[in-house]
């Protein structure tokens, strides 16, 4: 299990859970479909790693870094 921060990018994953992140933001990722053993890929990094371009349930998100390292995926078979 890694973090999505250290996923490869156009490589599909499957969130397995999203540790230590405030109610408020956990809830609004799981409304925007981001719930466990659901696909995700990460399309684009910005220059810097510090915004991440993410693919999900048919929605294409940008997330920070902060959240994306609480977000721990395994590798889809």
């Amino acid at each position: 299990m890694i973090s999505l921060s250290e996923a490869r990018i156009d490589r599909e994953y499957k969130i397995k859970e999203i540790k230590d992140v405030p109610f408020k933001i956990k809830r609004r990722l799981f409304e925007l479909g981001m719930l466990p053993n659901t696909s995700i890929k990460v399309e684009r990094t910005s220059l810097l790693r510090r915004s991440y371009l993410v693919e999900t349930g048919g929605y294409i998100l940008t997330l920070r870094k902060d959240i994306v390292d609480k977000i721990f995926v395994s590798e889809k078979l």
